[in-house]
């Protein structure tokens, strides 16, 4: 979930909780009659009463809406999909890269100890030998997005 559903989630419990304290200040008599006509409804496809009055307004109309409340799901699901198994094979690309580099500058290095060039030689093998270690045993430097809070999984309240 993205940062910005995120703010919109806030901002709705925000519009939620002035709502009820509201209420709260009425007297009770009132409150009675004010819960018992409220009810709130948040979610991909509209309350089922409006639906309703969408299918009065035009037949068929309700059933569209949800079809294409099903297809906008189905699409999201599978770009995130497609995004994961994307950010899959760029951390393989690029683990195979770095290992095919390091495995150069190694033999390089090699090759320039064997050619009397010894310090030069350890400085480049050592030195890449232990970014490769640090590099493949390392912890990743991208941080987790947060999970999302409970406040925002349930998304029916009536």
């Amino acid at each position: 979930m993205s940062q910005t559903d995120n703010e919109v989630i806030d901002s709705k419990n925000d519009d939620v909780a002035e709502i009820l304290d509201t209420v709260q200040k009425m007297p009770d008599e009132k409150q009675e009659e004010v819960m018992v006509s409220l009810e709130m409804h948040y979610g991909p496809i509209p309350h089922p009463a409006i639906l309703e009055k969408y299918d009065y307004l035009d037949p068929g109309a309700a059933k569209q809406i949800i079809d294409n409340g099903v297809a906008e799901s189905e699409h999201r699901r599978s770009m995130e999909k497609a995004r994961l198994h994307k950010e899959v094979k760029d951390k393989q690309r690029s683990q195979y890269l770095g290992f095919a580099i390091g495995i150069i500058v190694i033999i390089s290095g090699v090759v320039l100890i064997m050619n009397g060039h010894a310090i030069t030689g350890t400085a480049l093998s050592g030195v890449t030998a232990l970014g490769l270690v640090g590099a493949f045993t390392g912890e990743s430097q991208k941080q987790e997005e947060p999970s999302v809070s409970e406040e925002t999984s349930n998304p029916d309240i009536s």
